[in-house]
């Protein structure tokens, strides 16, 4: 199967220079940025906090969705192939849009992202640049379900964060305010993969991206109705909803599952949910190039009441309408 057929090596950078050309009302390159890999939106607006999203290596789902539509990121930075993104491209971003509100960096906590932001931190402070760094750990499966939360990787669930975060921050929320809403949010939110082996009729949680094997196997029944129920149910038990808070979820589609699987999977959720737990929206992806098997990456949020009023209207990005 042929994945692209640009060079490895400037794919990323080609990629950044088409999102600019192509949005080019709403995205720019960041001028003589270390790897020319940084969007910023435009026009910036530096009166207020930015969020600075890292969408982790080449290929890594949806850097695009999170900058060039209205009511989301203020930057986005990736990574070239396999790699995670450069902490100076991150740290010339934040120079170029010069707040002096500060940056929310967001990423996935992944080693390679998290030692990059750590440096784009501490080069800003040398500037004199505010920022806090939000490591999502949502995937509730990549360890073991008794360890520790913080030893989460991530996956999906960020970008309900940065629809919250971003609303905000347009309101003038100052960037104590936002960590603080954010790590809320952050803590509210899991999320796992579901595979289906077709061959041995089994349906599997938490398959990694890389090739690792799932925790969790269910061999009794081979149907998406059957998986929505148990992905809907570990979720539910790992975040144990309050009666002040309310669910969404997002349903991602890597590219070897149905457009319509998506669809059928997400309102067999849905409809399950009716009796436990209500779902307020459930969100179908159209894509992800990450995962190389049938099935889907889900995330839930219980959100506190106070702030689904961020997640009332739509938001339309080029991954999903939630």
């Amino acid at each position: 199967m042929i994945t692209n057929l640009c060079n490895s090596d400037t794919v990323s950078r080609d990629f950044t220079d088409a999102m600019a050309a192509i949005h080019s009302d709403r995205v720019a390159c960041v001028p003589g940025s270390f790897n020319n890999r940084a969007l910023v939106r435009i026009p910036l607006d530096s009166s207020r906090v930015n969020l600075i999203v890292s969408a982790g290596g080449f290929g890594a789902p949806f850097p695009d969705s999170m900058v060039t539509c209205d009511g989301m990121a203020d930057a986005s930075v990736i990574g070239g192939k396999f790699a995670a993104p450069s902490a100076y491209d991150i740290y010339e971003a934040a120079k170029y849009i010069n707040s002096d509100k500060g940056y929310l960096l967001i990423y996935n906590n992944f080693m390679g992202d998290c030692l990059n932001n750590d440096l784009a931190k501490e080069l800003m402070e040398i500037d004199g640049l505010k920022s806090t760094l939000i490591p999502y750990n949502d995937d509730c499966l990549s360890v073991d379900p008794t360890a520790p939360r913080e030893e989460r990787t991530g996956l999906l669930g960020q970008h309900f964060g940065i629809r919250i975060a971003a609303l905000m921050a347009r309101e003038g929320a100052d960037l104590e305010t936002l960590t603080s809403v954010i790590n809320t949010v952050r803590s509210r939110t899991s999320s796992m993969n579901v595979s289906f082996d077709e061959e041995n009729r089994l349906i599997e949680l938490g398959r990694g991206i890389s090739g690792e094997p799932a925790r969790v196997i269910y061999s009794d029944q081979f149907s998406l109705d059957y998986a929505a129920e148990k992905v809907y149910e570990f979720l539910l038990k790992d975040l144990s909803p309050k009666e002040d808070e309310t669910i969404y979820m997002l349903v991602n589609r890597p590219f070897n599952a149905n457009y319509e699987d998506t669809y059928i999977f997400a309102n067999a959720m849905l409809k399950y949910s009716q009796n436990r737990i209500p779902i307020r929206r459930v969100s179908p992806g159209n894509y992800s190039r990450h995962y190389n098997y049938y099935g889907f990456g889900v995330s839930m949020l219980c959100c506190p009441n106070d702030l689904t009023k961020y997640l009332q209207e739509q938001c339309c990005t080029t991954a999903y309408i939630f």
